[in-house]
């Protein structure tokens, strides 16, 4: 939460603290405002959490480089403004890997742990971005993932579901692009030999393999 010279800026954080203490948001309301201080006390338990969540992100990126695929980091950014403005030029020159790619809409910002190219045709060209958080990563999703195109969505649910993991349906806002073309007869065979593809792994065990944690966790004396 930060506030500007006409709003106060939210980001998904604030969400979803307000929806676990709602008097949270008026002590964060109350620090972008200028008239609460933040507290000089950190949680240690909070602090072995970010180092971890930020040692796991390294190297799960490290690990899709190694893969050749070319990484563009905005994690260290200094301005919310010139983060968004990279993001977009990144996904318009057609980047792989985004990490912490960044999003302002109105009062609103965020970013994505990881934004991966896929091969599925969008305003940009001829690919467009799959959003990746590196916490589904570590719980044994993405590393098993092998279909890029059609299958992509399947594929991760049905890796979900295999791993035990609870899987939930949400509303979301659909946007027709004219532009966008599907042929039904080469399109939909893809899609039934990538479902045939989900299926081949399942039975030689592609999906049950041992899990590779990124990274391990972090040794403490």
């Amino acid at each position: 939460m930060k506030k500007s010279a006409t709003s106060i800026r939210l980001s998904a954080s604030d969400l979803s603290n307000h929806l676990a203490c709602r008097h949270l948001t008026v002590l964060d309301l109350d620090v972008a405002a200028g008239s609460r201080a933040i507290p000089a006390w950190n949680s240690p338990d909070a602090q072995i959490l970010r180092e971890r969540g930020i040692a796991h992100e390294n190297a799960y990126v490290g690990h899709l480089r190694s893969s050749g695929l070319s990484v563009v980091s905005l994690r260290d950014h200094g301005s919310d403004e010139g983060a968004v403005a990279e993001t977009i030029v990144a996904m318009q020159s057609g980047v792989d890997i985004i990490v912490q790619a960044a999003f302002s809409e109105c009062d609103w910002f965020g970013r994505a742990d990881v934004l991966r190219k896929v091969a599925r045709a969008s305003r940009l060209g001829g690919w467009s971005y799959e959003a990746y958080d590196c916490k589904l990563a570590r719980e044994t999703i993405f590393q098993f993932q092998t279909i890029e195109r059609w299958g992509f969505d399947p594929e991760i649910l049905f890796i979900a579901r295999k791993r035990g993991l609870e899987i939930r349906e949400v509303p979301v806002s659909w946007a027709h692009d004219a532009r966008s073309r599907i042929s039904y007869l080469r399109d939909g065979m893809q899609m039934l030999l990538e479902l045939a593809t989900i299926r081949w792994n399942a039975l030689t065990g592609k999906y049950g393999r041992e899990v590779q944690f990124f990274p391990r966790v972090l040794e403490r004396e």
